[in-house]
């Protein structure tokens, strides 16, 4: 945190997608949990703050509710960006799952 407020490293933001866009509501990224692992597969593109020597964060929208689920879930996930690679295609991206004090369970945090 301390590199990101002093300017030293860039948070990138990854929201549009070849088929959805800039359109939130349509990602079509998606992510699983998988144990103590999230699973991440989809594209993004137009990634903003990406690909300087300074970027270091990369938050991607994507779908975390189950096939089949009533409800869709969209939540934002930070990735290190030499993990995802700052690619347009992020395809089996595996992150350890860090969950902060804070946080509720799943899909409780703004109801």
């Amino acid at each position: 945190m301390p590199r990101l407020c002093s300017g030293q490293m860039l948070r990138a933001f990854g929201l549009t997608e070849p088929e959805a866009g800039s359109d939130a509501g349509n990602t079509q990224t998606r992510a699983r949990l998988d144990g103590d692992e999230w699973v991440i597969n989809g594209s993004k593109q137009f990634i903003t703050n990406a690909g300087t020597d300074i970027s270091g964060l990369v938050v991607i929208t994507v779908v975390t509710s189950a096939d089949g689920e009533r409800r869709r879930e969209i939540s934002n996930i930070v990735v290190h960006a030499k993990l995802a690679n700052i690619a347009t295609e992020i395809e089996s991206c595996r992150l350890l799952v860090q969950k902060a004090a804070w946080l509720k369970d799943r899909g409780q945090n703004h109801r």
